[in-house]
């Protein structure tokens, strides 16, 4: 990928003192990884305020934690095999990019502990943590690392790697719809 050279649009657009979340949202910034992955933030920003509420009982925030964890496993992965990889091509993003697949790593693991966790406050505890832990990873994100990358790669670069993103995205979506948690928990009986 292209690395930058900074143009006034691009700094007009993103500077180091400004925070992704704040960067313009017009048109041909669409595809832009950064605008896809502040997009796809919102949904899981939502959940987590949810999932992150100790005194809701684990029965009525399953179909929560279950929307959060396909929309976050989703996300990670096309992140980590679109973003992530050219970060970690990328002098002076290489650092961020590997710290992100393991706070991604760290995520992935603890979903999967939360699904096999049958003790309902341990459940509530770890899909807690999971939310907040969640929430900082995108904070970060938000308010640094996309920064970085805007000030480090060409729009055009960006747009690629959207499109790319983009791409695994959909292929993740098509494949990987995770199963409401009544039709595995019918599975789970049969085979027991």
């Amino acid at each position: 990928m292209k690395k930058k050279t900074t143009t006034t649009k691009d700094t007009q657009s993103l500077s180091a003192h400004q925070p992704a979340s704040k960067m313009k949202n017009d048109r041909a910034l669409e595809g832009d990884v950064i605008q896809l992955i502040l997009r796809d933030h919102q949904p899981l920003k939502k959940l987590i305020q949810t999932l992150k509420k100790s005194e809701i009982e684990r029965a009525e925030n399953e179909p929560t934690f279950e929307e959060f964890a396909g929309l976050l496993i989703i996300h990670a992965k096309a992140e980590e095999k679109s973003l992530y990889v050219e970060m970690k091509g990328t002098p002076g993003l290489r650092l961020e990019g590997f710290e992100g697949d393991t706070e991604h790593a760290i995520a992935e693991q603890l979903v999967q502990e939360i699904n096999a966790t049958p003790d309902d406050h341990e459940w509530s505890a770890k899909v807690k943590v999971l939310a907040e832990s969640v929430e900082h990873h995108i904070n970060e994100e938000e308010e640094h690392m996309l920064a970085k990358v805007a000030e480090t790669l060409e729009s055009s670069a960006r747009q690629k790697i959207g499109d790319l993103y983009t791409e695994i995205k959909g292929e993740l979506e098509s494949v990987h719809r995770p199963l409401p948690l009544r039709s595995r928990k019918i599975i789970e009986n049969r085979l027991n």
